[in-house]
């Protein structure tokens, strides 16, 4: 009933699976997505960067960036964590 914000996770070490699992949804009532970096790849901060550019490509929802490096094998640097909340599509 709107009371609580609802947020969806969607993630994978695969960004074309994630853009589309986040198409297919129906986000309508969902506040967030939150979805971690690929893991396993350990991709660069760049990569990584290029990654969170891609879902925005495809939802104006809003995304949070889930940073587990035990899980994942790297790390979200500050700097690309900055860098991707000054992006602007």
């Amino acid at each position: 009933a709107g009371r609580v914000p609802l947020v969806v996770g969607v993630g994978s070490n695969d960004t074309a699976f994630v853009q589309r699992e986040i198409k297919s949804m129906d986000l309508s009532g969902v506040a967030a997505i939150l979805s971690v970096c690929p893991y396993y790849n350990k991709p660069t901060q760049e990569g990584i960067f290029q990654h969170y550019v891609a879902l925005t490509e495809v939802t104006d929802t809003p995304i949070i960036i889930y940073n587990v490096p035990g899980r994942s094998g790297v790390n979200i640097e500050a700097a690309t964590t900055v860098r991707l909340a000054n992006h602007s599509k």
